[in-house]
């Protein structure tokens, strides 16, 4: 399965100037963007598992790169603690809504989720059943899957098929010039009273998970 290590300081500044995939320089162009900017298109994967450590931000940067476009999430964890007929009723309720009109389906922390199974059991039936509904969601025309994971070895092996997410963005944790981006991006247009935002200093810690 390809798996790219791109610069976060890149996505956030592809998602910070609103740019198209055809309109970031080949070739750092990223995998997220490209599948969120233009899932209509049938020669591109429309579906991306975005890894990395826990508070990283990947939850956060999927949102910025789909700020402006139909956003459907799923908390992996809270539906994952459901019952199995919860579970399934959860995931296939946000494919309903999402193949209706188009858009972006998130899973944040999908492990949790859909995990795999242990080498001496076999996962649980409904777990197919949630792969099959993302299954028809992503081959629906517009509809893009993006799903994120601290542990992607932990993913069920099902989800990482070449029709679901056969394509992983894996991240690191950003600098303190990059954290400093991010936030001002989600804070921009708020009036900064007696001290601009930017002369601030920022907290070294994580800003999303």
């Amino acid at each position: 399965m390809p798996r790219q290590l791109l610069p976060l300081s890149l996505v956030l500044l592809l998602a910070a100037c609103g740019k198209k995939e055809e309109q970031a320089d080949a070739p750092a162009h990223s995998a997220l963007a490209v599948s969120v900017a233009s899932p209509q298109q049938q020669d591109i994967a429309r579906s991306v598992l975005v890894s990395g450590p826990a508070g990283v931000g990947k939850t956060t940067l999927v949102r910025a790169v789909c700020e402006g476009r139909r956003l459907i999430e799923l908390d992996g964890p809270e539906i994952g603690a459901l019952a199995a007929d919860e579970r399934l009723a959860a995931v296939r309720s946000a494919a309903t809504q999402v193949c209706n009109g188009g858009g972006v389906l998130l899973i944040s922390d999908v492990d949790a989720l859909l995990p795999a199974a242990a080498a001496d059991r076999t996962p649980e039936p409904v777990a197919a059943l949630i792969i099959g509904e993302l299954r028809e969601a992503v081959a629906t025309r517009g509809v893009a899957f993006i799903a994120t994971s601290a542990v992607p070895v932990g993913v069920d092996p099902r989800l990482r098929a070449p029709d679901l997410c056969d394509r992983e963005l894996a991240l690191t944790l950003p600098d303190g010039a990059t954290r400093k981006a991010l936030l001002e991006k989600f804070i921009f247009g708020v009036e900064a009273k007696g001290k601009n935002c930017a002369d601030a200093k920022l907290n070294p810690t994580v800003v999303g998970k």
